[in-house]
């Protein structure tokens, strides 16, 4: 982590320029744009993701660029002639350059997703090998007939050891350029069901196994936050909590998907090994009861 104060001949640089010029060149403006986007910049204390923004002068940064998380790489889980699953690392795009769908193209050129996962989510992703079975695992998705199992490492005890949160999500805003979802006031957004358990409670955290019945954007982590126990490394939704423990990443891991296959009619159950940054917390906590 490196610490500056703007001076004042540098006031109205763009903060991406500011930044090149401070690490000596070690980093090119595309390097620092994508840090950016990582959020592994505070201005004054708050997450920066603009690489264009101008800085104004005396303005504290706090720049992490030395302790990148190690991407890992992406796993074949199962393939057969019609669908192929990989566990995709943390710091991962689901589609784009060096992506989880690279790579499954790299295995078959037709593979296309069908779900979605963030950025920092690692885990589980399925992948159809032609469009008559996309649309058929997109049907089942849409019928909610996937079993999808997540684990998260949560600040604190969330309320209970086990529940159901259902409402409806609406985009709230766009701080920093990050499109943010909240609890719909009104009820015009779209309707999110996530229904977890606690698996282990540890020193200041819980491991917390969720299972969404819907799959909007972000529902897992707006749904954690609201129950006072936001994931570590959630700089969006963690609120001032995600400064007590740190991590490059929410520590939100896709576990486990279930499903009937859709052309042989065979269950399909695969897991994903816990990443390191995950069950670092597992070995240390006092396990309520074994991941199922």
């Amino acid at each position: 982590m490196q610490n500056y104060i703007v001076l004042d001949e540098e006031r109205d640089l763009k903060l991406q320029t500011f930044l090149h010029q401070k690490v000596g060149g070690s980093l090119s403006l595309r390097e620092i744009k994508r840090l950016l986007e990582e959020n592994r910049c505070r201005v004054n204390g708050r997450v920066e993701r603009f690489a264009s923004r101008r800085l104004l002068g005396r303005e504290r940064i706090e720049f992490n660029h030395n302790d990148r998380a190690s991407d890992g790489e992406a796993h074949l889980l199962f393939e057969d002639d019609d669908l192929l699953i990989l566990s995709k690392p943390a710091g991962w795009l689901t589609e784009g350059e060096r992506s989880a769908t690279s790579f499954a193209r790299g295995l078959t050129p037709s593979a296309s997703p069908v779900h979605r996962l963030d950025k920092g989510t690692s885990g589980l992703l399925l992948f159809a090998k032609n469009p008559s079975v996309l649309k058929l695992l997109e049907d089942l998705f849409r019928e909610r007939r996937v079993m999808k199992r997540y684990l998260a490492v949560v600040h604190g005890r969330p309320h209970g050891k086990k529940g159901v949160v259902d409402n409806v999500l609406e985009v709230s805003g766009r701080p920093s350029g990050q499109t943010r979802f909240a609890k719909s006031l009104s009820n015009e957004g779209k309707r999110a069901r996530t229904r977890w358990e606690v698996v282990a409670y540890g020193e200041g955290v819980s491991v917390v196994a969720c299972y969404p019945e819907t799959g909007r954007t972000h529902q897992i982590r707006v749904h954690l936050a609201s129950l006072g126990a936001p994931i570590v490394g959630d700089t969006q939704y963690g609120g001032r909590l995600h400064t007590r423990i740190t991590a490059p990443y929410p520590l939100l891991h896709a576990h486990k998907l279930e499903f009937e296959h859709p052309r042989t009619k065979a269950i399909v159950a695969v897991e994903s090994e816990v990443p390191p940054a995950i069950g670092k917390y597992l070995q240390r906590a006092e396990t309520i009861q074994p991941p199922p």
